[in-house]
């Protein structure tokens, strides 16, 4: 109320000041007199006719865009914030790990991925108390990879995927036994397998255990994969197999840290 008063205010002074201006200039004094006076107080009237152009109610069809987008914005939060709940409840209804040994964290990044290029070799986690380097990285009961860095409230993941991890493992069905071996952009192979020992498409890779004597390392039922390929050569020690994981690392919003 105040600023519309103030309004008026200004526009009365100026059409007073302007009135005279007009009766002035009818003589040849009061023309240079005008002059001066509309010199003086034209930036008032620019200013009187900005303000009112600002204070210019908005049209019900403004209001209603506006609405639109600010229920937008809180919808696309309530989305995130659905997805985070149900990430956290399918963890904790999840029996291996348990849930008590997980500590959440937040993708926040995923350096030098670029979708429809290259598959991620990583990815950025929020870090918290608790986590540690080479301390394996979950989503529900599948082994995604490994902290190899904490900087600040960051810590870095390689992906089973790269080419920097390596670990024992064996197939659900046959119990066949070998390691898996990332190779980057993706690509996982199960190699060092027994010539002897069954494989087969679609069978299950999981984690045999490597923790250590103070606990750490990897724990034995994790998923890493399934089978999707099969390279046996009769002349060779060893068969191979080329391993696909179970998840979409690049449609995960919160993962989970193994603290034992």
């Amino acid at each position: 109320m105040q600023k519309r008063q103030r309004i008026v205010f200004v526009f009365v002074v100026s059409a007073v000041i302007c009135l005279l201006a007009i009766l002035l200039a009818k003589t040849v004094v009061g023309s240079g007199i005008s002059s001066a006076i509309q010199f003086v107080f034209s930036p008032l009237q620019k200013t009187a006719l900005h303000t009112s152009q600002n204070v210019k109610p908005l049209s019900e069809l403004d209001k209603a865009k506006q609405q639109i987008a600010q229920l937008q914005a809180e919808n696309a939060k309530l989305q995130v914030i659905a997805q985070d709940n149900k990430a956290l409840r399918d963890q904790f209804q999840t029996t291996n790990p348990l849930s008590q040994n997980v500590i959440p964290a937040e993708i926040v990044g995923m350096p030098q991925f670029i979708p429809g290029v290259s598959s991620p070799e990583g990815f950025i986690i929020t870090a918290t108390n608790g986590m540690k380097i080479a301390m394996p990285i979950v989503y529900k009961n599948i082994l995604l990879g490994e902290i190899t860095a904490i900087k600040g409230n960051y810590a870095k993941v390689s992906l089973v995927s790269t080419d920097a991890i390596s670990f024992t493992a064996k197939t659900a069905q046959t119990d066949a036994v070998g390691i898996v071996k990332g190779q980057g952009n993706g690509q996982i192979l199960f190699d060092n397998v027994l010539l002897s020992d069954s494989l087969k498409i679609g069978d299950t890779i999981v984690t045999t255990g490597e923790t250590t004597f103070e606990g750490q390392g990897i724990p034995p039922g994790l998923i890493v994969g399934k089978i999707t390929s099969i390279d046996k050569n009769p002349s060779s020690l060893f068969q191979k197999a080329s391993i696909q994981m179970l998840v979409d690392i690049t449609k995960l919003s919160t993962v989970f840290a193994l603290t034992q």
